[in-house]
């Protein structure tokens, strides 16, 4: 029998950046908004050596000590190694999980990728870009030739710099940049400002030296704040990183931030001064920040790559040296002259990454293929192209709620032959579709699927009483769009809370074909609840009563022309 459960564990290892971490908590947030849409339930799990384990936010963690905490408290390493390598071991074997996503390190923290990988069901490997020398070593190659699929958080046409054998070429995908930026979730400029209380004729600076594990990270950090913080025009956002352990400075425009969704603040920064560390290089690209970056020295880490890279593409400025000259007048540059304005320019054109969606499509994909899952990969590219479609929208909160009445529309009142030609185009081309140019079909569905959503949430429905709604309205034959058009007319005049005649009344004025004999048992009995919320005072009473309750990802309801429409907040 199918289960409906998709079990996925995610192994992110320790590290002296947040990269690792970071990385899965943006894939599983993309699927945790794409498995409920196509009727599964999301059971997600994350192990991990790292210090800041609050990254992957309220999903279950098995936290394990780091290898630099059993370092500074002197315990036997190889010991510990050996006791960490039998609890992640039975962690993966009490789970079992569908998919293990290990992140980097191929062979595992503790060289345990091979004593865990039969316990799931299938493997994915998140190949970032390291050291060309680590990456070609015989132990790696061999050992991601173990997994099902290569992701690698990248595009394709900087394949030259993930060497691998014809062999793991084949079962590699190139995602796109994968970080935690989310547009829809962070603070516009306006908002980060009034925040932290930043004067009108002070710029917002940012300076950050990565997740704060470096050994170098306090004296690389520190020499940045000093050689600014003098500066009253400039307010001063110190992102330390959760990882930090030494001291902060303080000073009146000079905030410390240990927070590790620091990037929601990223709109309202004017430049940023930063390590290249993965992360917080392609969120600070990824909000259009200008930002200077310099190169730490890392094991596995390419940052003085990675800087090249940007800078011949026109996306950053460098930063050689930590001099204070140095740095204000590299600074001054990037708010005011002409390097500043060439990298607003390019950071603009160089357009939204989509990683973490692709990649989440992509595991999804490899779990539709075991024989226990209910994953349809023709709805699973249609449900991509939504939510791509939708990863600019304000009320992207809504998404998981609002895609189940645009399917359940679609299943119900399209014709199963068109619905399935949409699907199967859109499955194939939704990673490559402009989310500007869907179908006309698609853009009506979702706006009416929001709808839909609208009258359910104040009506007081959930998806299941809008089903039974929908099937006692219209046939096979009925032209959807038309049969939309009176079933909003209908919905809402139970939101207006007409009597039971009234709407009785109005169904015979209309001219849609209704499963009659049946609008009495169902139709009236809604009717006759609304009714009895009438003495509530006047249909905009109620909404603004909604209006009180409502959080930041609801849609709220505006009556124009006689026609409800979602109104974004």
């Amino acid at each position: 029998m199918a289960c409906s459960t998709v079990k996925i564990l995610f192994y992110a290892v320790n590290g002296i950046g947040l990269g690792h971490l970071t990385r899965l908590k943006a894939i599983a947030d993309e699927l945790k908004t794409l498995v409920p849409a196509l009727g599964g339930i999301a059971d997600f799990y994350f192990i991990t050596t790292s210090d800041a384990s609050n990254v992957a936010g309220d999903y279950p963690v098995f936290k394990l000590p780091s290898k630099t905490s059993v370092r500074s408290s002197g315990n036997h390493r190889e010991g510990y190694i050996a006791s960490a390598k039998m609890m992640v071991s039975n962690v993966v074997s009490h789970l079992r999980p569908d998919i293990l996503v290990m992140d980097t390190i191929p062979e595992g923290s503790f060289h345990e990728f091979l004593f865990i990988r039969d316990f799931a069901r299938k493997t994915v490997f998140i190949n970032r870009q390291r050291n060309r020398e680590r990456a070609t070593g015989k132990s790696q190659q061999a050992h991601m030739s173990l997994y099902d699929r290569i992701l690698v958080p990248d595009d394709f046409s900087a394949a030259s710099s993930y060497p691998m054998s014809p062999d793991l070429k084949k079962r590699c995908r190139y995602t796109g940049r994968i970080h935690g930026f989310k547009q829809e979730k962070a603070w516009q400029k306006n908002r980060v400002r009034e925040y932290f209380g930043v004067k009108s004729s002070q710029k917002l600076i940012y300076v950050s030296s990565g997740g704060g594990g470096d050994s170098k990270a306090e004296q690389e950090i520190e020499q940045l704040l000093l050689a600014l913080a003098e500066n009253q025009d400039y307010f001063i956002l110190a992102g330390y990183g959760p990882l930090y352990r030494g001291p902060k400075l303080y000073r009146s425009n000079l905030i410390p931030l240990v927070d590790p969704d620091v990037s929601r603040f990223f709109l309202g920064l004017d430049a940023a001064l930063s390590a290249a560390g993965y992360n917080t290089y392609e969120e600070l690209l990824a909000a259009g920040v200008p930002s200077l970056f310099y190169a730490q020295q890392k094991g596995i880490d390419v940052q003085a790559e990675r800087i090249a890279d940007g800078k011949a593409a026109g996306l950053h400025g460098e930063l050689t040296g930590f001099d204070p000259i140095l740095v204000q007048s590299k600074l001054e540059e990037l708010l005011n002259g002409h390097l500043g304005f060439e990298i607003r320019k390019n950071l603009i054109q160089r357009g939204v990454p989509f990683g973490a969606l692709t990649a989440a499509v992509e595991i999804l994909t490899i779990h539709e293929s075991l024989a226990c899952s209910t994953i349809d990969r023709r709805r699973l590219g249609f449900v991509a192209a939504l939510r791509r479609a939708r990863s600019q929208d304000a009320s992207l909160g809504c998404f998981k709620k609002r895609i189940g009445f645009s399917l359940l529309w679609m299943d119900l009142k399209w014709d199963r032959s068109t619905a399935e030609d949409l699907m199967d185009r859109l499955r194939l081309d939704w990673n490559r579709l402009d989310p500007c140019a869907l179908p006309q079909s698609v853009v009506s569905l979702i706006q009416w699927g929001d709808q839909l959503g609208c009258f359910a949430e104040h009506l007081g429905w959930n998806l299941k009483t809008m089903e039974k709604f929908l099937k006692r309205f219209g046939d096979s034959s009925s032209d959807p769009e038309s049969l939309a058009r009176q079933l909003g007319q209908i919905l809402e005049s139970l939101l207006r809370s007409l009597s039971s005649e009234e709407v009785s009344s109005f169904l015979q004025e209309t001219a849609m074909n209704v499963v009659r004999d049946q609008v009495p048992s169902l139709l009236m009995e809604f009717a006759d609840r609304q009714e009895q919320m009438a003495n509530a005072g006047s249909l905009e009473n109620r909404l603004d009563l909604h209006s009180d309750r409502k959080s930041d990802d609801r849609i709220e309801c505006s009556l124009e022309n006689g026609k409800a429409k979602p109104k974004s907040i």
